[in-house]
């Protein structure tokens, strides 16, 4: 084949050709390539270039950067022709020789030859137009603007004068609390001897507890005064001589109580058809007959009304 079939005319390896020897030759950076370039961007099976047919055709290989004939991507094998420029990556090859002298496919496109004339075509009669409109008048431009003139700075203020604070008076003092006055003690107050225990009742089914009364309400709390000057006690004065004792009246006598009525007159027919008496029980105990009735206060009832049980 040819000693010189590609030379570089672009690229890392620009000035060097490249011969072609068999009918097939591949194009990379792979050593064991037919053709090695050194462009990074070149893939190491990058392209394939073979003789078939008397043409020569150029593919791609999948490579990364992709392959271009004259400018125009290739995408399937497409037949080279002296002189056309095949781009791998950033490096650019000329082929110098071809098998036969043929167009290249992606080269310049041909002129078709000139279409015939057409024939003439009646045109319709002109259309009267209306008259041209006329301008309207020219807008006068604005006057130029004129900035305002200054503001002048209000005069300063003088600061008003400091306002002095009204003079606080002391709070009224509060009058002298009384000084203490001695009084006379309370006479002693007798308190009544405790009622005698109760005495437990042998005919009651039941004994009721004794209701205390409710204690009396607590005091109120006094609120606190405020502690007042202290003032100068005045003489006491002269003790006051203690009440003499007062003597309790004897206590009254009770007055007998009245006999009871008579009972009446049995009357002898019924005496005479009413039944026997039963017998009284005997009292286990001789002490029952010394005992008398325990009275009984019902809760809520006043002080002096009892219950016998």
């Amino acid at each position: 084949m040819a000693d010189e079939a590609f030379e570089v005319v672009s690229g890392r390896d620009e000035g060097a050709r490249f011969p072609m020897h068999g009918d097939e030759a591949r194009l990379g950076r792979d050593p064991a390539a037919d053709i090695v370039l050194t462009d990074p961007r070149v893939s190491r099976r990058h392209a394939r270039v073979w003789i078939e047919a008397g043409l020569m055709l150029v593919e791609d290989l999948g490579s990364t950067a992709g392959t271009a004939v004259n400018g125009r991507v290739v995408a399937r094998p497409v037949p080279l022709a002296q002189g056309d420029v095949l781009t791998l990556g950033a490096t650019e090859l000329r082929v110098l020789w071809a098998p036969a002298p043929a167009a290249t496919v992606v080269g310049p496109a041909v002129a078709p030859p000139p279409l015939p004339p057409p024939p003439p075509v009646d045109l319709p009669p002109p259309v009267d137009l209306p008259p041209p409109v006329a301008s309207p008048p020219p807008v006068a431009s604005p006057p130029p603007f004129e900035p305002p003139p200054p503001v002048e700075p209000p005069p300063p203020v003088a600061p008003p004068p400091p306002v002095e604070p009204p003079p606080v008076e002391p709070p009224p003092m509060a009058p002298p609390a009384p000084a203490p006055v001695d009084l006379p003690p309370p006479p002693p107050i007798e308190v009544p001897p405790p009622p005698p225990a109760a005495e437990e009742d042998g005919y009651a089914t039941f004994s009721r507890p004794a209701v205390a009364p409710p204690p009396p309400p607590p005091p109120a709390a006094e609120e606190p005064r405020p502690p007042a000057a202290p003032v100068e006690a005045p003489p006491p004065p002269p003790p006051a001589e203690a009440p003499a004792p007062v003597e309790a009246p004897p206590p009254a006598e009770a007055p007998p109580p009245p006999d009871p009525p008579a009972p009446p007159p049995p009357d002898p027919i019924e005496a005479a058809h009413a039944p026997a008496p039963d017998p009284p029980p005997p009292d286990p105990s001789p002490e029952r007959s010394k005992r008398r009735l325990w009275p009984f206060r019902r809760p809520g009832a006043p002080a002096g009304e009892a219950d016998d049980a």
